[in-house]
Formats: structure tokens, sequence, C-alpha cells
């Protein structure tokens, strides 16, 4: 369906102030940060204190909806204790099927407002972060804003690992259209009625990741979104100095070029398989199997 057909079909849809971007309720647009949890206390907590001190300056205001993909509800006593002090309003959902595209639904199913931002559990962002997107999204007239991702490690990497560069991440400079090849959502802000118009934006079976078929989607149907080069939020925390060496010495042995290993370093630290949790041990034949799945021809 083109944008200008999604138009028309969105004129019987019941009329939503918030969707339209005047709140109702609020005097001031709403932005709804999105995350999803899964098994990781330690670095929900961290996401959320972060989350509970953004600039807004006046612009706008903010909730935060956490989606548990945890049966068990594993993030249910994190959200719970922080949300009786917390300034910032927080919804707590639960998503029990194990699936990152579902539980990205559940979250923004619960979300309200006219915007929804995204953001990775392992990530925590600068306080200038949603600001950031807002005041970019605004300005650009656009529907969406991708920030970017630094890499941030609980432990010193050694030199040679920080000479190599292999996590580094192209930055695209603020106002740069984003193609969905190299879209994601661990920092985003959103309009929300092109999430509120389809009944399943996250596809749990799509053949690429479930991310970049959403984008991949809104922009054919004439959807516009942009890089900021401002918005910056930081992660993959979790990811060990031994683990990374490890990782690296067999892409090597697994004769991948330099290219291909930056690549491949990126799509793991930011994979949704649960790979990252610090409680899963990465054995070597795990991480063998894992980076011959995705051996790639360059």
């Amino acid at each position: 369906m083109s944008r200008a057909e999604m138009g028309k079909s969105e004129l019987a849809i019941p009329l939503d102030l918030g969707w339209l971007g005047h709140q109702s309720g609020h005097s001031v647009p709403h932005i709804s940060v999105c995350v999803c949890s899964y098994r990781s206390p330690r670095l929900l907590k961290r996401l959320l204190l972060k989350l509970n001190n953004q600039a807004t300056e006046g612009l706008f205001t903010y909730s935060i909806v956490v989606a548990d993909n945890d049966e068990e509800r594993s993030g249910g006593p994190v959200v719970a204790k922080m949300s009786s002090h917390f300034k910032v309003p927080i919804r707590y959902c639960v998503e029990p099927r194990r699936n990152i595209a579902l539980a990205r639904n559940k979250a923004v199913e619960n979300a309200e407002g006219a915007y929804v931002a995204l953001i990775d559990e392992d990530e925590f962002p600068e306080s200038t972060w949603l600001l950031t997107l807002y005041q970019t999204l605004c300005e650009y007239r656009v529907d969406g804003v991708l920030g970017i991702v630094r890499w941030h490690f609980e432990e010193i990497p050694p030199a040679w690992f920080r000479k190599s560069g292999i996590y580094s991440r192209k930055i695209n400079p603020t106002g740069a259209v984003v193609r969905w090849r190299e879209s994601r959502t661990g920092n985003a802000l959103l309009k929300r009625g092109m999430l509120i118009c389809d009944p399943a934006p996250f596809r749990p079976d799509s053949r690429a990741t479930e991310d970049q078929d959403f984008f991949r989607r809104k922009i054919e149907a004439g959807y516009k979104f942009i890089w900021s080069a401002d918005a910056v939020v930081c992660g993959g925390s979790a990811v060990g100095c031994e683990v990374l060496a490890t990782a690296v010495g067999f892409a090597v042995e697994l004769s991948f070029t330099a290219s291909v290993l930056a690549d491949l370093f990126c799509s793991w630290a930011m994979s949704s398989s649960g790979m990252m949790s610090a409680s899963i041990t990465l054995s070597d034949d795990l991480l063998r199997s894992w980076l011959r799945s995705r051996r790639t021809v360059s």
C-alpha cells in the first residue's frame, strides 16, 4: 500500500489527537519510549535510570513502556521498584512468546502519544538523546530519525582491539537519508501514526531482521527517515574482552576479510538472540558455530 493510499485508509480510523500530533490530555506532544526486555535486570535498571533524566526543554512530555519478553516476568520487580520513585511514568507489559518482533509489537501496542522512541535494553542514552531526536525530526519534517550507537565496554579492550576499529560503525551525517539495509531500531524516533495503521508493524516471520523489514516496507510506502549524528546512545557493554578476542580469533581462522569482520562484529554485538546476555556463557563451539552461520563471501 502506498503512503497516499494509506493516508486514505487512515481516515477511517477513529480520531486520535495524539496520533495526529496534538496530544489528547497533553498540552505538548508526547513520546512513548519503548524498551524490550529479556532476563537482564541489571541492564534494564541502568537504562531506566538514564531514561528518567532526559532533557525536554518543555517541548514534549514522555513516558516509558517496558515489554518483558519473559513469561516469568523477570523485569517486573525492577520496573515496580523504580516506578515507585520515578518522575517519568512507566508502563509494564508482557509478551510471553519469545520473539523480538512480537515483543516490539507489544511495546508499540502499549504506547501513547504522537511519537514512539525505540532503544535496546543493553544500551543507555545521553541526557539530550530524546531531545535531539525530536528536534531533528521537527527541523527536517520527516517521519522518523535514527541515531548512532557508540560501543561501551565495562572492561577496557586491549590496545590492539581498539586500534583495529572492527567495532566501529559508519556515522552518517545529520540529515542523510536512511537506506533500509543499514536501518535499525536500537536508536530511533518515529511518528506513531505509521505504527498504528499496521496491525503488526514488526513481523516475526520476515526473512530479513524484523527492524530492517519494517523500514524497508515503510520506505517503499513513501515514508522518509534520516540520520542524526548527535542523538547518541551507548551499548554493547555485556561483551567481555575475552569473548571479543576469542570471536575475532575464530573469525580470522575462518578467513573473514576486515570489512566482513567489522560487519560481523556489529551484527553479533547487536544480536537479539540472547547471546549478549551476561547470564549466558559463550563456549568456543558456540562461537565457531555462530560465526560459520554468518560467513560471507566478499
